[in-house]
C-alpha cells in the first residue's frame, strides 16, 4: 500500500520535472498544462491513499488507467524528443501505479 503512494509520489515529481525541462530546453507545448491538470488529482490521491482509503486506491488505478490509454494521444507529428522521453516514462509510471492501486485496493478489501 505505501508503494502506491510512493509510485504516485515519483509520478508527481517527474511531471514537475518534465515541465521544467520543457520551459528550459524545449519548446513549450501542452505538456504543461496537461501536468498540472493530473497532478491535482494524484495529490489529492495520494493523501488518501496515505490515509489507507479503499477509494484512493481504487481512483489511482482508474485513473492511471486512463491516462495510460490517453497519453499517446498526445503524440502529434512533430514530438520533440524530450516529450517522447517524457510520455514514454510516464506511461511506463502509470501502469505501475495502475497495477499497485488495484493490488492495494483487493488487499484493503481483504482485512
Amino acid at each position: 500500500m505505501k508503494a502506491t503512494v510512493a509510485l504516485i509520489l515519483a509520478f508527481i515529481v517527474f511531471l514537475v520535472l518534465g515541465s521544467i525541462a520543457t520551459l528550459l530546453f524545449g519548446p513549450v507545448d501542452i505538456y504543461i498544462a496537461l501536468s498540472l491538470l493530473v497532478i491535482i488529482p494524484f495529490a489529492l490521491l495520494s493523501v488518501a491513499c496515505w490515509k489507507r482509503k479503499r477509494w484512493g486506491f481504487a481512483g489511482s488505478g482508474i485513473l492511471a488507467l486512463i491516462l495510460v490509454v490517453a497519453t499517446p494521444a498526445a503524440l502529434g507529428p512533430e514530438t520533440t524528443p524530450l516529450l517522447l522521453w517524457e510520455t514514454t516514462v510516464s506511461t511506463l509510471l502509470l501502469v505501475l501505479i495502475a497495477l499497485e492501486g488495484f493490488k492495494a485496493y483487493l488487499e484493503s478489501k481483504k482485512t
